[in-house]
């Protein structure tokens, strides 16, 4: 009897502690200028993982508001490692069909990437900027999910 509890203890401080060190799972987020989001201006975000062996699905969430055109959008993403190695890259955002609308600001999570492995310990640190002018973005963010056996 004794050793079933002291069983069970450890299986749940197990449970704990790799819920606690599994990595970020963190959704960060960026005020813009409503009004307008000027080309080439960069919001910052910073995300501190520890894991340096799990894989991630990257998402970029976004809030706008009714005067955004809703025509296709290209950013600039520049990710800085905790090592201070740099990457960046153009993508697109080119359809807004699937926002759904809360409190007056749609709201929607564009795919990224898949299967990142997040190699260094420490912060990274993600910087977005529009290649053009835009009017009625409110926010903008990365959102880092652990994948975990093929599932989220």
């Amino acid at each position: 009897m004794f050793r079933r509890g002291l069983l069970r203890i450890a299986c749940l401080m197990a449970a704990v502690m790799f819920a606690r060190c599994g990595g970020p799972n963190t959704e960060k987020m960026a005020d813009v200028d409503p009004v307008l989001w000027e080309a080439g201006t960069p919001v910052r975000m910073e995300v501190a993982s520890h894991d340096t062996v799990g894989f991630y699905r990257l998402y970029i969430p976004l809030m706008f508001n009714e005067n955004f055109d809703r025509a296709p959008v290209g950013f600039t993403l520049a990710v800085t490692a905790p090592d201070g190695t740099r990457m960046t890259e153009e993508i697109a955002i080119r359809a807004f069909q699937n926002a759904c609308k809360h409190g007056g600001l749609y709201q929607m999570s564009h795919p990224y990437r898949d299967s990142v492995r997040l190699g260094r310990d420490g912060a990274y640190v993600f910087e977005i900027s529009p290649l053009r002018d835009i009017a009625g973005f409110k926010s903008i963010g990365i959102d880092i999910v652990k994948i975990i056996n093929g599932q989220e």
